[in-house]
């Protein structure tokens, strides 16, 4: 569907009737167009071949040509221009068209198709959002949504004010090596949920767990090497079912499985599942 709308200019008097036998004169801006040396060349058609003499002439406040409508184009952008009513009387003056002209957004398919849009209030309250805490705030969004992603050991650290992603969720749950300094194999839950511990020398104490946070829980993998009966004790730390520290499978190879939790106390429960490799 097409709107109907008027192509062609309308200049008016002083008075704003319709400028009728009125004089326009166009010429280089910061000039006065009035003044012959000042003018800049004009044409009736857009290929620019058919000169159109100054002053231009009005009927009905339009420009016309042999008293016809008449479209008129120029070689440049920006030009100064003059119009005069049939008195010879100045109606206005302007000394670029440059500054006088409105400037409108270019026509985008997309702006057309997003005005055309039936918005409810919560829409255009999102379009009209002064910037992104404004957004967020009108979609309800607190403010996990601007967090970055935690690492894996950031997730086992427990480190603040990070947003969890599926894939550093089970990478954090990667089982982490533990080593025998000095016959005591230390057990930081920063740096893990579970672990493994590779019996290849012995007696080795179980340290008591550091940077403990309660309801982390988690196992440890432990392997007898080939030769077997390597002995692990226990740090008062880890507390079993009836009191009693458990006593590793002694088999070459064997693979016992130590599970432990953090009661809300920091208090680490524990229990051992044996022989099962």
């Amino acid at each position: 569907m097409a709107r109907l709308s008027n192509p062609l200019p309308i200049f008016l008097d002083a008075r704003g009737a319709l400028l009728d036998g009125g004089s326009i004169y166009i010429g280089v801006p910061g000039t006065d167009p009035a003044v012959e040396g000042n003018q800049l060349a004009a044409y009736w058609d857009a290929e620019r071949t058919i000169p159109a003499a100054q002053p231009l002439r009005t009927l009905s406040g339009v420009i016309v040509n042999a008293r016809a409508p008449a479209f008129v184009y120029l070689d440049e952008d920006d030009y100064s221009l003059r119009i005069n009513d049939a008195d010879g009387l100045t109606v206005q003056l302007l000394a670029s068209s440059a500054a006088a002209t409105t400037q409108y957004q270019p026509l985008d398919p997309q702006l057309t198709a997003l005005a055309d849009q039936s918005n409810t209030t919560f829409g255009r309250s999102l379009l009209s959002a002064a910037d992104a805490a404004a957004l967020r705030s009108a979609a309800q969004l607190g403010s996990i949504a601007v967090l970055p992603k935690a690492t894996a050991l950031e997730y086992r650290a427990g480190t603040e004010n990070k947003a969890l992603a599926t894939d550093q969720v089970w990478a954090a749950a990667a089982s982490v090596a533990l080593t025998s300094e000095y016959a005591i194999v230390a057990v930081n839950l920063a740096k893990g949920f579970n672990f493994t511990l590779a019996m290849t020398g012995g007696p080795w104490s179980l340290a008591a767990p550091t940077n403990v946070k309660p309801g982390q829980s988690g196992t440890i993998e432990i392997r007898q090497d080939a030769t077997g009966s390597r002995l692990l004790t226990f740090d008062q730390a880890w507390k079993f079912a009836g009191g009693v520290d458990p006593v590793l499978s002694t088999a070459a190879n064997a693979i016992d499985v130590l599970s432990y939790r953090v009661l809300s106390d920091g208090t680490i429960f524990a229990g051992l599942s044996k022989g099962l490799g």
